[in-house]
């Protein structure tokens, strides 16, 4: 039996997509690498502005959350 996970709105969460990541009291922008159907999260890549580089670029981090701190924002292709 395969599990899917779904955003709130009843999507199916796939790798690659556009989501709004709610984590430590900020809202990060980022893209979904990783999804753990059984354990109900996805990892996701985001810039954080909190903590730029040096060149003023935000830095890349990665975080696993809930898919319930995930909204879709768009799909590619």
């Amino acid at each position: 039996m395969s599990r899917s996970l779904t955003y709130s709105d009843g999507v199916a969460v796939e790798p690659f997509d556009h989501v709004e990541l709610l984590l430590d009291g900020g809202v990060f922008e980022g893209q979904v690498t990783a999804v753990y159907p059984r354990r109900g999260e996805v990892r996701v890549a985001y810039g954080d502005r909190r903590d730029p580089r040096r060149d003023g670029e935000p830095r890349r981090r990665a975080a696993v959350a809930l898919v319930q701190q995930v909204e879709l924002i768009r799909r590619d292709g």
